[in-house]
């Protein structure tokens, strides 16, 4: 969601969705957020990549003091690549503090199944912690 209102002290969810994608086979992103206000707790897979069956390899290394999360979200090598919409992975944060944060998309390198640069938009989501 672009707007969150979770109380102090609750866990929200969040989800890095792709919407028209073609030929997606690798997802690394960063995720920005104030770690003052949230605590990042776990990352896991959505269903977007794994449309077809075939397993997907999800890191992650969170730096929680910096408010820095890169995650990777990757096809098996040689894979075809998946297109069209869905969930690249879900992420669970805790509300630590009163405020309002972001939590925005850095440095999007999405790939193709060629290893190729796929453009990509971005956008973030707004919480304001009661």
């Amino acid at each position: 969601p672009s707007t969150m209102t979770p109380a102090r002290g609750s866990s929200f969810g969040l989800s890095v969705v792709i919407s028209g994608g073609q030929d997606i086979a690798q997802v690394p992103l960063q995720i920005v957020y104030d770690p003052k206000l949230l605590q990042f707790i776990t990352v896991s897979t959505g269903d977007f990549l794994a449309k077809d069956g075939q397993p997907v390899a999800l890191v992650h290394r969170d730096d929680a003091v910096a408010g820095r999360l890169q995650v990777m979200a990757q096809r098996t090598p040689g894979a075809k690549g998946i297109s069209g919409d869905g969930v690249v992975f879900n992420m669970l944060f805790t509300a630590r503090a009163q405020g309002a944060a972001s939590v925005t998309i850095a440095n999007p390198a999405v790939k193709n199944s060629q290893n190729s640069p796929v453009p990509v938009a971005t956008g973030g989501s707004t919480i304001t912690v009661n």
